[in-house]
């Protein structure tokens, strides 16, 4: 598929006919699917550049939707934007956990949700990607989205999502500065408004999960009242 597909998955019929037509207005091609499975093979055999998730079976939920889905090499690297209910932050906080990069309630999706998928596209374009990124002992590859770590002569990886990769190399970019939500929100979401600033808090968590796996646990700190830090290393460079 091309840079303009999308997948819907809604058992919402109205709900999911009016956000396939507005994303249509946008430029999109739109396919709908009410099944999970059904959703899963057309990912896996034709790969969209996004899917949406709306109104689900009874029997699922979005978050766990998420977090199976960035389990499966299928999958695992697909932007994802939840549709959740205004003021349902409990999802919202959810969705983000597990694994979706973004989420829009569908109270605003007329405003909001071509905007968001524009951007979102945008930060997991591979074209935007820069090449490799060095900082002393860690070395991030966008293309690869991954994470290398010397560490006493031995070489660590660690796989990143797109979002991962992106906040990843925003921080390893301003070592040692103090950088605020709505920075990041600029520079890394690529908007400076409509997201709750809690969103970044999300995903620092889910950075630091990975960082943890290649011993960088303590990397981001957490500057009070401000934001975060990303901490220059002092151990082995890459040369």
């Amino acid at each position: 598929m091309s840079r303009r597909d999308l997948l819907l998955l809604t058992t919402g019929r109205s709900s999911g006919d009016a956000f396939a037509e507005l994303l249509r207005s946008g430029g999109f091609d739109v396919t709908v699917f009410d099944s999970v499975a059904d959703t899963q093979a057309a990912i896996a055999g034709t790969m969209p550049a996004l899917v949406l998730l709306d109104r689900l079976p009874h029997d699922r939920d979005a978050a766990s939707i998420c977090a199976a889905w960035r389990q499966q090499p299928s999958t695992g690297r697909i932007p994802i934007i939840v549709l959740g209910q205004e003021g349902d932050d409990d999802d919202q906080m959810r969705c983000l956990d597990q694994g979706s990069d973004d989420w829009v309630a569908r109270e605003h999706a007329e405003r909001l949700l071509v905007v968001r998928v524009k951007a979102l596209l945008r930060r997991s374009d591979p074209l935007s990607f820069r090449g490799l990124l060095r900082l002393g002992s860690l070395a991030l590859d966008d293309a690869a989205r991954r994470l290398t770590v010397l560490c006493e002569g031995r070489r660590r990886e660690a796989n990143l999502s797109p979002m991962e990769c992106r906040l990843l190399r925003y921080l390893m970019a301003n070592p040692q500065t103090p950088l605020t939500r709505s920075d990041l929100l600029l520079n890394v979401w690529g908007v400076s408004e409509g997201i709750d600033a809690r969103t970044v808090d999300v995903h620092i968590n889910r950075l630091r999960e990975v960082l943890s796996r290649v011993g960088c646990k303590d990397r981001v700190e957490t500057v009070r009242g401000v934001g975060y830090r990303f901490l220059a290393n002092t151990g082995g460079a890459f040369v």
